[in-house]
């Protein structure tokens, strides 16, 4: 049972760096309207495309934290269904 706790441990620390990615997206999303209404440049293009660029990434790593969640729970899935099986086998 260590493993599961020690699983579901993981599954939820994950789950709040989720939350804080998509924190700082939000944050990045205010900046980005901030500096866009504040700020008429021609270098406001390539900060764009950075800020764009930041954007994707963490997007791209939430989704990559949300399928080790479903790898994680399909995993201790499969143990609590294999102990359950060895318990009926062995009683």
């Amino acid at each position: 049972m260590e493993f599961n706790a020690f699983g579901r441990c993981n599954i939820t620390y994950l789950g709040s760096v989720n939350d804080f990615l998509d924190q700082v997206n939000s944050g990045l999303d205010s900046y980005y309207d901030n500096l866009n209404s504040e700020w008429q440049a021609p270098e406001i293009v390539y900060i764009n495309d950075y800020i764009s660029n930041i954007r994707n990434e963490l997007s791209s790593i939430e989704r990559d934290i949300n399928s080790l969640q479903s790898d994680i729970t399909a995993a201790l899935n499969d143990i609590k269904n294999e102990e359950a099986a060895a318990n009926q086998t062995n009683n």
